[in-house]
């Protein structure tokens, strides 16, 4: 079991380069994650790296990640590229909800929140994600998808998130 409160430890993650913010794999985490009220300030100048703030990653269907939980958190992207804020691959029971993500200044992004390659039983809830970048590649504010062909994602949901701009 992982478990990052920023709630209780004032964790702020700030001018992340080159790594994710957090990053979680299997082996790492277990049968339960939870990453809630941390703040990342990411801010990147000048550069074409793509990283994540938030990276949860299952290694396979065989040695996936169960009960991830990434509630409550802040994201202020101010400069250079980010692929995204939050991504959660080969992962059960995941919830992503009630995080704020601001992207500003001449931030790129590729997605605000990601889940992708054998999700299952996940919920993507009261998500609040605003472009008012001038970045030209801020694509997606959230995206569910198959990186490799016969990949699954059941048994989800979509509700209640506000996504501002986004191109």
């Amino acid at each position: 079991t992982l478990v990052l409160l920023g709630d209780q430890i004032g964790v702020i993650f700030s001018n992340i380069a080159k790594v994710p913010g957090v990053y979680v794999r299997a082996n790492d985490g277990g049968d339960s994650v939870t990453i809630t009220g941390n703040t990342f300030d990411v801010s990147l100048p000048g550069s074409t790296v793509q990283q994540n703030a938030v990276y949860v990653l299952g290694e396979d269907t065989s040695n996936r990640i169960r009960n991830v939980d990434v509630s409550d958190n802040t994201f202020t992207v101010s400069t250079g590229y980010l692929d995204t804020m939050i991504e959660v691959n080969d992962s059960d029971e995941v919830t992503i909800a009630n995080n704020r993500g601001v992207v500003t200044g001449s931030a790129q992004l590729v997605a605000g929140l990601l889940l992708r390659g054998h999700c299952f039983g996940w919920t993507i809830s009261d998500n609040v994600l605003v472009n008012d970048s001038s970045g030209s590649a801020v694509s997606t504010g959230i995206s569910v998808i198959q990186l490799t062909a016969g990949e699954l994602q059941q048994a989800g949901t979509v509700t209640t998130n506000v996504v501002c701009d986004f191109k």
